[in-house]
């Protein structure tokens, strides 16, 4: 064998090498990946939006959260910042001595309903919007959220972009 043949055999020999090292690190690091579901976390995408929240028959003594309040989740995540804030009456359904339903409103000095519109980036993922949390938020959905000085316990009204 010609040294010149010997030369070319080590410089495959070399590349092959390469080339399996090369495929072990990619491996490793799709592995790595799909094991701390980064790929989930990549795939989050965010968007602005305002979100509509309803705290139904709040003890009028406490201090409800006013425009410029930040708002956080139970984890410390940010949920976003207080838009406006309105009082309506408390109401509640009771059944009367002859078996009807009558709506009754609740005396404005002890309960009230707050609804708190809120300017926060929700993330969304496949089409459903999530908090930083990864808490899913549509209409319907109850959660503990706290301002600097209260903790306040809401229901998801709506969510418009």
């Amino acid at each position: 064998m010609s040294s010149r043949e010997k030369k070319a055999k080590r410089t495959k020999r070399f590349n092959v090498l390469d080339a399996a090292v090369l495929l072990a690190v990619i491996a490793l690091i799709v592995t790595a990946v799909l094991r701390a579901g980064l790929i989930d976390r990549l795939t989050f995408s965010s968007k602005p939006c305002t979100v509509v929240l309803v705290c139904k028959n709040v003890d009028a003594d406490i201090a409800a959260p006013e425009a410029n309040d930040l708002l956080y989740t139970e984890a410390g995540d940010d949920f976003g910042k207080v838009i406006s804030v309105s009082f309506t009456t408390s109401s509640m359904t009771v059944t009367d001595a002859d078996g009807i339903q009558r709506k009754v409103d609740l005396p404005s000095d002890y309960v009230r309903d707050i609804e708190i519109s809120v300017e926060c980036k929700l993330g969304i993922k496949d089409g459903r919007y999530l908090n930083l949390s990864g808490d899913l938020i549509v209409p319907g959905t109850e959660f503990t959220l706290h301002t600097r000085t209260n903790t306040i316990i809401c229901t998801v009204s709506s969510i418009s972009d």
